[in-house]
This record gives C-alpha cells, structure tokens and sequence, in this order.
C-alpha cells in the first residue's frame, strides 16, 4: 500500500478513507488525489468532511458510504463488545471460547445483512448468557463506554470515530477503580497537560487522582509513550466472607488428602468408618460475613459484596432444624456427603463372606460392609459399599465404594468416591474422586473430581476426570492406546440432567393434583348450584303446604268432607317432594364433604411435592455451582512415561502423542497466532 502514516504524519489517514480503501471501493490513487482535495479545503471556509467529499467526487455512491458508516459502527461496536466479553471472561459468566464465539456470529451476521448485532444480545439468544447477567455486565461498562470510541493504528496513532488523531487516552478499567493514561504522540507539556485535565473533567474522575507534578513527570519523558500511566485509582470493597457447612465428622473416610499431594496411602486400610449415633449434629452453618465499601474513581460509593448463602441438604437419616440451620441424625449409622452435597446417614448391613449364591443380590440403603468379595453377576445397591473385591458385579450406590483388592469386569456407578488396588475391564462411573495404586486396564473410568494414582500404569483405557489425572505410566511398546479426557464432568452432567427429569416429572404430577382439585372446585360450585335448586323446592314445598293446610281447615268447616280428601293428598305429595329434597340435599353435602377431604389429601400432597421439588432444586443448584466454579485448570500429570498413540483431550483440544514422553505435564491453553487468530491447544512440559 503506497498510503503511509506515521507517527510523526501531520495528516493521518482519515478513518472513512481506510475503510474504503480496505473494502476496494477507491483505489490507492483516487485516495490520495481525494486526500490533496481534503487538505486544500481545510484552508478555504467551506468544508467538507472527508466522507462528504469522497460523494462530492463521485468516488463512491451514497450507498456505499451507508455500507461505510456501518463499516464504521460495527468496528466501534466491536471495540466495546470485546471489553463486554472480557469483563463477562472476568466475572465468570462465560468461557473464553464462547466470547471468540460470538464476536465471530457477530462478523458473520454483519456480511449477511450489514448490521451490527451486540454479541450480549448474541450470548443471550445462545444460552451463553442470562439477560440479567448480560445487564449486569452492561452496567460495568457504561462509565467505560461513556468515553468516545477510540482505534489504534498500525503507526503508534489512536484515530477517533471521525478518523482525527488522538494524542493521548485515559482509559477507564471494566471495574471503574482505574484509570489509565497513555501518550500516542508528544507536544508541548503544559498542553498535553490540558488535555489531560480536559478527559479527567469529561470522563468525571474526581477520586484518587494523582497530582500534576505527577502527571506531569510523566508526559515529561518521551519514553513512555504507549505506556501507560495509573493516573487514578479507587478502593476496591473488601471481599465478603461466604457461608460454610460445618461438618462435625470426618467427611474423608478414605485418607485420600495426603496422596493427593504425592504422599502414600496403605491400601489395606479400609479407612477409618465414622459412626454417629441418633441425634448427634452432624452440620451446621457457618454464616457469611458482608464485604465492605469501596469507592470508584468517579466517588461513587461500592456496595459492600454480599456473602454466598450455603446450604444444607438432607437426605434419608438426617432431619434440617428449623431454621435450616443445623443437621442432625435421626438415625445410628455411618454419615456420608454425595457429590451434589447431600448429607446421608446410613445404617449399617455387614456380610462375613461374599456376597454371593448364599446371600443373593444385597440391596440395602445403607452402609454395606463385606468381609470378602462381591460375586460375578451379583447386583449391589445402597449407601455406601466396602468389600475385599469386587468381580463381575454390578453396584450402584449414593456413596464411596472402597475395595481393598482390585475390580474386575464390574460395573460400578457411585456418588462419591472410589478406591481400589486395581481396575481390570470394568465400567466406572463415579461423582468424586478415583484413586488406584497398581493399574487400569482395558477399562473405562469416569470420574467427577480427580483420577489420582502417582504409581498407576494405564493400559488401553479411557479415563476422564473433570480436575485432571495424575498417573505413573501410560501405555507400553506392545498395549493398545489410552485416552485421557481432563476439564469435563459427565458424572455431573448426568446427575444435573437426571434431577432436572426428576423435577420435571414431580411439577408434571403437581399440575395433575392441581387440575384433580379444580375439578373438584368445578363439582363442588355445581353442586352448590344443585343445592340452592334443592332447597327452593324445600321452601316452595313447605309454603305449599302451609297454604294447602290452611285450606284444609277452611273446607274442613265446611263439611265438605271430598274436597278435604283432594287437599289432604295434595299435601301429601308435597310433603313427599320435600322429603325427597331433603334426601337429596344430605347425599350432596355428602359429596361436598367427601371432596372437601379428597382437596385437602391432594392439597397436602401438592405440599409435600413442593418439599420435594425444593431439595431437587437445592441439589441441581449445588451440581451446577460445582460445574460452574472457579479452579485452577485440570492437567494430567505423567510421572513415568507416555507412549505413542496414546491421547490427551481436553475441553477444546486434543493431542495424539507421537513419541515416548517422560515426566511431562499436559495442560489445555488458548495460543493467539501472529495472524491474529486463536485457538485451543494442549501443551506439554516437563514436571522436573
């Protein structure tokens, strides 16, 4: 491109010209001809601006400056929505990727129809985002937004929106406690310095300001230029402290802290299995304590951060207090925690051999506790399960499962933890943590938390573990490969989706129980109705009788002994009507009374429904948290050596490994390329 500017240009390339160069609608000699003319007005008294004059000179149509001031809007709009994705990044409403995501819907969509789409509107219509998270995000950056538009060009300059040169920026951080002064060309000190002071008035920063002399320092030295300068700082508000659960028994039975730190565990320890007795108190609650005050740099008060609320959910065995406070057990037993964060008590069922032909399928809710192994084809359900071994089995329990031998050929799905010597051709699937000393093979193994065995050798598996893997040795010369899987949680998504179901399926059976007592309702106003029918010929009935007897009397002193006769069967069959309503009348308060008693069963089971739904919800809200929260990245972890074709997969990337690798630490990262492109990669480095 013959165009050039520099830092030095007295007459930087207007931005309108850029664009319409870069979307080929002028060339590079009808630009700078269009550029003499621009110039030469700017002395005469009518002038045009830049856009203006390219239409004055036929250069480009009416509809291509349209095209233009789009061009312009949605490369001003881009500016801001990248600082919108980075503060959604920063406050952990969304991944890196799905900002990248939707800058890039929000390219795609502006070549097909030439107008800027938000991508906050874009996250929202994905499901990326709330709308009241998009809201939250947009009052950040309104202070920030408020100052004018700016782009930096290649040439060290920042250009506004109408393409004139900026000399120097304050920049106003996403949390509105910085500011930033940077200087993209010099001139004379005192008047930079005004201008200084003209953004701090117009941006309104009055709140830890640094003092001219500062400043002036500052712009004194010509070697900071595109450094920039904290010209103004807030206070950021104290953090809040969150509430806990305290927990008053060992909630690690299995003594997994000190391996996952690289220590040594004895694995025939069945581990210490804490017993509690009714009405010993299990949890209580830790209350948060509110953040302070900060303030911004424009002296706005900082509301205090709130606490998170903490909950404790309760299972069977455990009965919540009042206030929600306290946990207590209402039975003797062993105490457990699920992944969801569920608090079980479990009575205890234990087995002197195996279970097996003598003792047939166990299915007890509870702790079970067997002295030897699980037989082949057996079934295993309940709390909690420890045995010597476990074969060709099925077990399905809420809690641990720890095995003191090896697992072969079972299939074992649990919600808590897993310990075991080995795992041949077997199916794991567990909501914690997976810890095996010897090896997997031929074997595959899900886990929620971490797989951790620092002397585990890992042949033609497939392991996935949501905080990483860490193991001695994958793969040999001669075994086929192994798929490690880090940073996904399928327990929990399992565990989500089934909760979601069960909820789906309570309020379904809520609005059956609804619509049962509306069509009670329905009955009832009818026979309400019915009932005011009735009791008019009651009363009719009775006044008719009333009169009838008194005719009776009259014909009576009459000695008209037949005409008697007539009225007295007259007041006969009116007496009947009225008994007959009357009969009628009780068999429909009878009804009323049998539907009152059917509303309120209904009632109390729609009640109870709610309770349920309630704990559902508490537990899909404790799944989600733990998907969602913030920790550090998963890796895996390799202390002896990785074979070829063996594979590392991570949320977004994946790596076949092509040669033997030793003592190495895989981790997922997002590589920007020089193009200006990004992607997903998994890299490797040594653990020494």
């Amino acid at each position: 491109m013959s165009v050039k500017h520099s830092q030095q240009s007295e007459n930087p390339l207007p931005l309108f010209g850029q664009l319409a160069l870069r979307f080929r609608m002028i060339s590079e000699a009808q630009l700078n001809s269009a550029l003499t003319l621009y110039r030469k007005q700017k002395k005469s008294d009518e002038q045009l601006r830049f856009e203006q004059l390219l239409v004055a000179q036929k250069l480009i149509s009416a509809e291509q400056l349209d095209f233009l001031v789009s061009a312009q809007k949605m490369k001003s709009i881009r500016i801001r929505d990248r600082r919108f994705g980075d503060i959604a990044i920063e406050y952990g409403y969304a991944r890196e990727e799905q900002v990248m995501k939707a800058l890039q819907e929000q390219k795609e969509r502006f070549k097909q129809d030439n107008k800027a789409t938000l991508i906050g509107d874009i996250m929202v219509d994905n499901g990326t985002l709330t709308a009241d998270q998009k809201d939250s995000i947009l009052l950040v950056q309104q202070e920030v937004d408020s100052a004018p538009a700016a782009a930096t060009e290649p040439g060290g300059l920042l250009l506004d929106e109408s393409g004139q040169q900026v000399p120097l920026k304050i920049s106003v951080s996403a949390d509105r406690l910085q500011a930033s002064l940077r200087v993209y060309s010099y001139s004379d000190t005192d008047a930079m310095l005004r201008q200084v002071h003209e953004q701090v008035s117009a941006l309104n920063i009055s709140y830890g300001l640094k003092d001219d002399e500062a400043i002036i320092q500052y712009l004194s030295d010509e070697q900071n230029i595109n450094e920039p300068f904290l010209i103004a700082g807030g206070e950021a508000p104290r953090p809040a402290r969150d509430a806990t659960v305290k927990y008053h028994f060992d909630t690690d039975p299995l003594k997994v802290g000190r391996m996952k730190e690289g220590g040594v565990i004895d694995f025939k320890d069945r581990g210490e299995i804490p017993q509690i007795n009714a009405g010993d108190l299990l949890a209580e609650l830790v209350p948060g304590e509110p953040g302070g005050e900060g303030v911004d740099i424009y002296g706005n008060t900082i509301a205090a951060p709130e606490p998170r609320e903490a909950l404790i959910n309760c299972g069977d065995g455990v009965e919540l207090s009042a206030d929600a406070s306290r946990a207590t057990a209402t039975i003797s037993g062993t105490p457990n925690i699920t992944k969801s964060g569920s608090l079980y008590v479990f009575p205890v069922y234990r087995v002197d051999g195996d279970i097996g032909y003598e003792t047939g399928h166990v299915s007890f809710d509870g702790d079970i506790q067997v002295k030897e192994g699980v037989e082949s084809d057996f079934n295993v359900t309940g709390g909690r399960l420890c045995a010597a071994e476990i074969r060709a089995a099925t077990i399905e329990v809420k809690g641990d499962v720890v095995v003191i031998g090896g697992i072969i050929g079972a299939r074992i799905k649990a919600g808590g933890n897993l310990k075991a010597w080995y795992i041949h051709k077997a199916d794991i699937d567990v909501a914690g943590d997976v810890i095996v000393q010897q090896e997997v093979m031929e074997s595959d193994v899900r886990a929620g938390g971490g797989f951790i065995g620092e002397k585990c050798t890992v042949l033609a598996s497939r392991l996935a573990a949501r905080q990483g893997v860490s193991v001695a040795d994958v793969g040999s010369e001669a075994a086929a490969p192994s798929t490690l899987v880090v940073g996904t949680d399928e327990q929990l998504d399992v565990l989500i989706r089934q909760r979601a179901e069960s909820l789906k399926d309570i309020q379904a059976e809520q609005q059956r129980l609804k619509a049962q007592i509306d069509n009670k309702q329905q009955r009832y106003e009818e026979i309400n109705v019915e009932v005011a029918k009735l009791a008019q010929v009651q009363d009719r009935s009775q006044v008719g009788v009333r009169e009838l007897q008194e005719k009776r009397a009259a014909v009576s002193a009459g000695g008209e002994r037949l005409a008697e006769d007539d009225v007295a069967r007259e007041i006969e069959l009116l007496e009947q009507k009225g008994r007959e309503a009357e009969a009628e009348l009780a068999g429909l308060f009878e009804e009323q009374d049998g539907l009152d008693e059917l509303t309120r069963r209904n009632e109390e089971q729609i009640a109870q429904k709610d309770a349920e739904c309630e704990f559902l919800q508490q537990e899909m809200d404790e799944l989600k948290r733990l998907k969602q929260e913030a920790e550090k990245k998963a890796v895996v972890k390799v202390y002896g050596a990785i074979y070829p074709l063996n594979q590392v997969t991570g949320t977004h990337a994946s790596v076949k490994i092509k040669d033997v690798m030793k003592s190495v630490l895989f981790s997922e990262k997002y590589v920007k390329s020089e193009t200006g492109g990004a992607r997903w990669v998994i890299s490797a480095r040594s653990l020494k």
